[in-house]
């Protein structure tokens, strides 16, 4: 009965939109699917690609016959003639291989000359193309779908159809394990220089996501940074989710499609195309009047960063009326293959795009999945005086019911059809949000989340929920809870946290813990309390104090992080307030009341003594004990700030501008008993630079000193330190040196700078064989200069990165070889291992 009422739904919505769908699998001679086939309406640039399993979905306007194209390099092109008889034709095609053909290297080559001169035309047009207008709107629809199938599955269908006389038709194509769907409407906003506004005006998600928690840094460690942390829910496998994402300009010499190579396209049309590319005429045909030249476009190098596929231009305009274009498999480390298909039309004397369509695949570990996503684009206004606000920083925002848009409002706003299976889907869907929205439901979950089990108390944590209240208890798992190698032996830290967030998005969490050593017998705890009063602008306002043992600095090696002598004991309060000023402009005060103990009185145990011998730590400092009142200033400016705004949270993108910081710290003397008497400035500042296809690079330089009379007694846990190397690992190299000798500290003038280049396939594409290991080239340097020791280290590394992809997540993992010199010793080299991951939500790494 569903089924029934589903295809009553389709006919009813192909009969509104007045278009016939024609559907079907092209496979070879042995049954097998083939992905990639070109199926188009004959002497048109209208087409689609065929999918991973040769399946194919075409739109075309209804009619009593329609002349379709199936065409697929290596293989004979069919030509077949359909009649509509109803809203949807199925037809299943059988390809078979071309036989190979000698003797026309004279035809191809003029053909080629025929197709430089062509391609030439279009390239010297290119400025009119570009200044066609200075700002546009239009309205945007965007739908993906994602489907994930078993791969081994496929593999094992495909042979067992090769091997079988007179299978079924269907059954080399694998069951879906999984689907997801999302569709938004939204009014686009453009000016020149890429820069693009989005309104949202209704937005339709199915699909499975996770938190990532990303920070405005991309620094993870520190929990009391300045700047905010954000948990982020998204799906990897989803490439276009905003305009910006798959803002593909043929017109432009390189294309940044970060999520999907991270270094830049040269397009077809560059300045250096006939450098990069093979051009040959395929054929010409009439469209509207107008003559087509059909452009096969090749590769020279088959591991760079470059497209293959086909570009129809029209003579005498010299402009693309449509392309079909694959990128490299080579120059992609998390998709199999990505194809784009992309039309034009001319509207008010402007070609402009009106329809694209990209093809993805993805290897998930024993799955597959098979990404498409089509945009459409219409009812463009030109040079559209826009308010001068209109642009500023933001990147995308969401109308208040853009999340409440039911059925009907899709069914007459899709300028699309949708598949009968994308469709089943969102009927599914809309069941399961009707009962998850449900009071019973919503019971049950809590009811669910809160039962106790034997796993939750050892590895993952007991968790009490109030949906509807917004309200949680968390207690940290036993395995968090075990400390073997505390201050003074084994301790035991029960730790948890509780949270309530208001319809206002605002929010209040307490965080604490209870730590009891067992050797000696002491307890330890504390208690933060913290409450987000204006989320907007992350504001927030904390107090937390206790008695603990505390690291003396964060800038310490791996090997040395838990020696005895990096712990203070520190009883205290501590008041902060944290709040974005004006967009980008990050201010924090904290008043950090509390008093220092050594720990040298302590008896280690037997683990440490013997840790201490392996590792060499040095011993606990011994100091007199010491009150201290700081009053600390931070603010960090990131210049035009790039953010995304969804109901009452402000979403971080990041920026292209350099960052600044600084800090301030003033040790107050007799406030409260205070012992301390110093001020200390911190000035530093960031950026990163890019160099099109030769890479980009990225620096960050600091500068500081304690000043006053009093500079020379700071106490040694208030003063700067910079970290010490690890003896194997690359350590994040924009922030720390690779070769320093020791954790050092100083109370005097100090500088470091950091940079580093990667060449991003630049050089390595470039060899013959070697490009085959898609290694890519990494320089940089770093320099440590403190004047109390008139100590001066500088040192120079490269090495090789490949990136790698485990399920959804992207990383890359190098090699280094480390040169420095420094006062400390003579010439040192070494060599290092590192790992650095991508963040999919600001489309950048870490280094």
């Amino acid at each position: 009965m569903k089924i029934r009422l589903l295809l009553l739904f389709i006919l009813i919505l192909n009969a509104s939109i007045g278009q016939t769908v024609i559907k079907g699998v092209v496979k070879n001679e042995a049954g097998i699917g083939i992905p990639g086939v070109r199926i188009s309406v004959e002497n048109t640039t209208y087409g689609v690609a065929s999918n991973n399993n040769g399946a194919y979905f075409l739109e075309v306007e209804n009619q009593s016959q329609v002349i379709i194209k199936y065409g697929m390099f290596g293989f004979e092109t069919i030509v077949d003639t359909i009649t509509l008889g109803g809203p949807v034709v199925i037809r299943d095609i059988v390809l078979r291989r071309e036989a190979e053909q000698l003797g026309e290297v004279e035809v191809v080559a003029e053909k080629g000359d025929v197709a430089k001169e062509i391609i030439q035309k279009v390239i010297d047009n290119k400025k009119n193309i570009q200044r066609q207008y200075e700002t546009y709107q239009c309205e945007t629809y965007i739908k993906t779908s994602l489907e994930k199938e078993d791969r081994f599955k496929m593999l094992k269908d495909a042979k067992e159809l090769a091997n079988a006389d007179g299978a079924d038709t269907d059954a080399n194509l694998p069951v879906r394990q999984k689907m997801n769907f999302i569709e938004s409407n939204s009014i686009t906003r453009f000016k020149q220089n890429d820069t693009y506004r989005e309104t949202v005006l209704a937005h339709n998600d199915y699909s499975e996501k996770s938190n990532s928690t990303v920070t405005v840094s991309g620094d993870f460690s520190d929990p009391n940074s300045i700047l905010p942390s954000q948990s982020i829910a998204y799906n990897p496998y989803i490439f276009f989710e905003k305009v910006q994402d798959g803002d593909f300009d043929p017109y432009q010499n390189l294309i940044n499609l970060p999520k999907v190579s991270s270094n830049p396209l040269v397009s077809p049309l560059a300045v250096n195309a006939f450098i990069n590319y093979k051009f040959s005429l395929v054929g010409v045909f009439e469209e509207n009047g107008q003559e087509i030249f059909d452009i096969l476009v090749e590769p020279r190098f088959s591991e760079a960063p470059l497209f293959s596929g086909h570009l129809y231009i029209i003579d005498s305009l010299w402009v693309i009326k449509s392309m079909d274009l694959s990128i490299n498999p080579s120059a992609m480390a998390y998709f199999k293959d990505f194809r784009i298909i992309q039309d034009y039309e001319q509207i008010d004397g402007k070609w402009v795009p009106i329809r694209r369509e990209f093809s993805y695949t993805i290897n998930d570990g024993m799955s597959i999945v098979m990404g498409n996503t089509r945009v459409s684009h219409k009812n463009y206004i030109f040079n559209v005086d826009f308010d001068k606000n209109t642009f500023k920083n933001i990147l995308m925002d969401y109308d208040v019911d853009a999340f409440n848009k039911d059925s009907a409002y899709w069914a007459n706003t899709r300028p699309i059809q949708l598949k009968e299976e994308e469709l089943a889907f969102i009927h599914e869907q809309d069941s399961i949000e009707r009962m998850l929205t449900s009071d019973a439901y919503i019971d049950s979950v809590n009811t669910e989340y809160n039962r106790l089990r034997f796993w939750d108390i050892v590895l993952s944590g007991v968790g009490f929920r109030n949906r509807e209240k917004q309200q949680e208890i968390f207690i940290n798992p036993i395995i968090q809870q075990i400390v073997p190698f505390g201050v003074g032996g084994y301790r035991h830290r029960l730790g948890g946290m509780y949270s309530k967030e208001f319809e206002n998005a605002q929010k209040i969490r307490l965080n604490g813990t209870i730590d009891y050593g067992f050797r000696n017998r002491d307890l330890k705890g504390d208690l933060g309390v913290e409450y987000t009063f204006d989320p907007m602008h992350f504001g927030s306002f904390k107090i937390s104090g206790g008695d603990n043992y505390d690291f003396v600095t964060m800038e310490q090696s791996i090997a040395n992080f838990f020696s005895p002598s990096n712990y203070v004991r520190k009883t205290f309060i501590n008041v902060s307030q944290r709040y974005e000023l004006v967009n980008g402009l990050y201010g924090k005060v904290t008043f950090d009341y509390s008093t220092r103990r050594d720990i040298s009185y302590i008896d280690p145990g037997p683990v440490y003594d013997t840790l201490s011998k392996l590792l060499d730590w040095p011993p606990p400092v011994p100091y007199d004990t010491y009150t201290v009142s700081i009053l600390e200033f931070q603010f960090i400016y990131r210049f035009k700030q790039k953010y995304i705004l969804k109901g009452n949270k402000k979403l971080i993108v990041g920026t292209e501008m350099p960052e600044l910081r600084l800090r301030y710290k003033l040790g107050i003397p007799l406030l409260f008993g205070s012992d301390v008497n110093f001020n200390f400035l911190e000035i530093s500042a960031s950026d990163k630079i890019t160099f099109g296809t030769f890479g980009d690079m990225k620096w960050s330089v600091e500068a500081g000193t304690f000043f006053g009379k009093t500079a020379d007694q700071v106490q040694y846990v208030e003063r700067r330190f910079f970290r010490g190397s690890d003896l194997f690992f690359f350590s994040n190299p924009l922030s720390t040196m690779q070769l320093l000798d020791a954790t050092f500290n100083t109370t005097q003038p100090y500088m470091q700078a950091f940079v580093i280049h990667h060449f991003k396939g630049a050089i390595m594409n470039k060899i013959p064989l070697i490009n085959k290991l898609k290694l890519e080239l990494v320089a940089g340097a770093g320099m440590l200069l403190i004047d109390s020791e008139n100590y001066q280290h500088v040192e120079f590394y490269g090495g090789l990165e490949r990136k790698l992809k485990i399920r959804s997540q992207l990383f890359k993992a190098g090699v280094f070889y480390v040169l420095r010199q420094n006062n400390a010793s003579s010439v040192s080299l070494n060599f290092k291992i590192g790992l650095d991951f991508f963040n999919s939500f600001t489309n950048d790494w870490s280094y």
